[in-house]
């Protein structure tokens, strides 16, 4: 469990830091994008990640001791895409694509979380709210791709 659970640990890291090094909400062009009113503000942002960041930690180290290849490959791959999304967005400027990279982020999660609730539910009921978060971030992307 400690291997397992260090492996997830490092490897979400490493995400979270290869996303913090594109992120920059601060930027001129951040700041000019139309954005909804509902956009949360950085504090809640920075609090929401790291909720994802420990809960995708949680299901990493509980796939590696089920060695379930298939749900780890996806949730793996969530990550590698968000670090992905965050290039293409803040440092790229180019909405529209990162849009498209957080549909397939969703697409994932969404395997993922029907391959829980069929294997491991309880496991499904923590995963749950990184589903909701990927669609919530959906809609901001949708809505800034509209207005700009």
């Amino acid at each position: 469990m400690l291997t397992a659970t260090a492996a997830a640990m490092f490897y979400v890291l490493i995400t979270a830091w290869g996303a913090s090094v594109f992120a920059d909400a601060g930027s001129e062009w951040y700041l000019a994008l139309g954005k909804p009113s509902f956009v949360p503000s950085a504090q809640l942002f920075s609090m929401a990640w790291l909720t994802i960041y420990l809960i995708i930690t949680a299901i990493i180290a509980f796939l590696l001791l089920d060695k379930n290849t298939k749900a780890l490959i996806f949730v793996c791959a969530v990550c590698v895409l968000n670090v992905l999304w965050t290039a293409v967005f803040f440092l790229w400027h180019i909405p529209a694509i990162a849009l498209a990279v957080l549909a397939l982020i969703f697409a994932a999660d969404t395997a993922v979380l029907f391959w829980l609730a069929v294997h491991k539910k309880w496991q499904a009921a923590v995963f749950s709210p990184v589903l909701l978060w990927y669609g919530f971030l959906l809609i901001l992307n949708y809505i800034i791709v509209l207005t700009n």
